[in-house]
């Protein structure tokens, strides 16, 4: 678990830095791409978000190992009883606060989901108008969707939405629209339909939850957010006449206007939301006919630098490798800190090597090192037992 828990704090790290790299260029560089390109680049960061792991390349797997045996340099390292010593396990502690974090952010989630869920199907109310059913059915054909997608009236909401992961239902206010208006609202939804917006929000969620302690991760969901709605504005709108466009902007200054007396979820897509900013630079993108690059080539790059930070080298723990030629110098100095200590000692090591590390109980090890682990011990004044473990560093000496 603490393994995770570290690799945890490696992904926040380097995703931390991405989010920044974005909040410095959404206002400039990013306003250069589509839309689409800047949805498909939140995307991929939450997808590196929940990619807890890393890819391990060993580099020693690389290096040619055609040596023979030169000569054997052994030296000691011993490590003293340390039972008396009362040693605190900050990473330890560290990992239960964000293990307790992440259930508390996830029974939150839940909670709020299943209150969404109870306090909707309390306010459905039955379908009068048949002509709501005729025209989903018709948009369905034109979107080439062939599931089965219910439409409900919810008392209560300023919005439509479409909800659910495996079964999707949208969810429309009590309001009157006309035929125009729901056929607006329908392509809108049945958009975040194809492309499963349900399904990420869902994945921003768990990430979020998982990297709960970076406040970047915050900023970075509100940029998730406003890119999924304005995306979708930009693919409804494609190939429309100014006319429609200035329609569809309308009804979203419509649907703003209504009184929202339930919360929708957050892993719901709704036509719009209550932050005035964000209806306002939507219907600014929609009005605005410059033309954005797709961001093909750039989406290529976010890729592969996102895909890369799977990536890190690793070198083995019990060995080193060491260049020829070079001089490593040993020396052992006496400090008294913690009650540990080194003994002062130098030994110059020529050529190549591979040092290994040996360990031994006091009681197991052999007569040479016991002899050293009881001056040492002596010099600080410990007691020797037969736990204490003694290290031994095996140095082998390689000619080409």
């Amino acid at each position: 678990m603490k393994d995770i828990f570290l690799e945890v704090l490696r992904t926040s790290l380097l995703v931390g830095i991405l989010i920044f790299g974005i909040i410095i260029a959404k206002d400039k560089f990013l306003t250069k791409y589509s839309h689409k390109f800047n949805y498909f680049l939140a995307i991929i960061i939450i997808i590196r978000m929940l990619l807890v792991v890393s890819i391990k390349l060993n580099i020693s797997d690389f290096i040619n190992k055609n040596y023979t045996a030169y000569h054997r340099i052994i030296y000691n390292l011993a490590q003293y009883h340390l039972n008396s010593i009362n040693v605190i396990d900050y990473t330890y502690i560290a990992m239960l606060i964000w293990l307790m974090g992440l259930i508390v952010t996830l029974l939150y989630y839940a909670y709020f989901q299943g209150k969404f869920y109870f306090k909707i199907r309390n306010n459905m109310t039955f379908i009068k108008d048949r002509r709501i059913v005729e025209i989903l059915n018709n948009e369905k054909i034109n979107f080439n969707i062939t599931n089965n997608i219910k439409v409900e009236i919810v008392k209560g909401i300023s919005s439509p939405a479409i909800i659910g992961i495996l079964s999707s239902t949208i969810i429309v206010p009590d309001q009157e629209f006309s035929n125009n208006e729901l056929k607006w609202i329908f392509r809108h939804e049945l958009v975040h339909f194809k492309r499963k917006d349900n399904i990420i929000k869902l994945l921003m969620i768990l990430s979020s939850s998982l990297h709960w302690f970076n406040p970047l991760i915050y900023i970075f969901r509100e940029f998730f957010s406003e890119q999924c709605e304005l995306s979708c504005d930009e693919a409804v709108i494609s190939g429309s006449k100014t006319e429609d466009i200035k329609e569809y902007a309308l009804l979203l200054v419509k649907c703003a206007r209504y009184r929202n007396t339930l919360k929708l979820s957050m892993m719901s897509s709704q036509l719009t939301n209550k932050k005035v900013n964000i209806t306002k630079r939507r219907i600014e993108n929609m009005l605005n006919l410059k033309s954005r690059k797709k961001g093909m080539a750039a989406a290529a790059i976010s890729l592969a630098v996102i895909g890369g930070s799977l990536f890190a080298l690793n070198i083995n723990k019990a060995s080193a490798i060491v260049e020829e030629n070079t001089t490593n110098t040993v020396a052992e100095k006496k400090l008294n800190q913690n009650n540990s200590d080194y003994t002062d000692r130098s030994i110059v090591v020529k050529r190549s090597s591979i040092v290994t590390l040996e360990t031994y109980t006091y009681k197991d090890a052999p007569e040479e090192l016991r002899k050293e682990h009881e001056e040492n011990c002596k010099a600080i004044n410990i007691e020797v037992k037969d736990s204490d473990v003694i290290g031994k560093f095996v140095s082998v000496i390689w000619d080409k």
